[in-house]
């Protein structure tokens, strides 16, 4: 099963634009695991105190944790930050990461690590190779 490293705005986006987070990996990716850096978990709850979306993000993670098939989610301990713990961890699985921020995109690419992320408001694309 393929791995896909989410930073926070990346959990953030299916609710800021309107679109089905797990269909649309699912398109690009297939069957896979969503790895949630645990630095990335305290950030939204930060961030659930006064946004409602991340409430909602929160709340998608933890069903993906009880899924079974498809897109599943597990949180990942870390010490790192979360930008450094994306990075980290799509270094060593080899994964690409869902994000937006365009600079850990740009640490990740000079890492060679492809990225996924929201195409034209609707729907994710993945740049760089898997």
């Amino acid at each position: 099963m393929r791995a896909i490293v989410a930073d926070a705005n990346g959990l953030l986006m299916p609710f800021q634009f309107n679109f089905n987070l797990q269909a649309e990996l699912q398109r690009v990716m297939g069957e896979c695991e969503l790895l949630v850096p645990s630095s990335v978990m305290w950030e939204m709850r930060k961030l659930a105190e006064r946004m409602p979306e991340a409430r909602t993000a929160l709340s998608l993670v933890e069903s993906l944790k009880a899924s079974r098939g498809g897109i599943r989610a597990r949180v990942v301990e870390t010490t790192l930050p979360g930008d450094e713990a994306v990075l980290h961890f799509s270094v060593l699985y080899r994964a690409p990461a869902l994000t937006s921020d365009k600079g850990l995109i740009g640490k990740l690419q000079a890492h060679g690590m492809p990225v996924i992320r929201l195409k034209a408001g609707r729907y994710l694309e993945i740049s760089g190779a898997l």
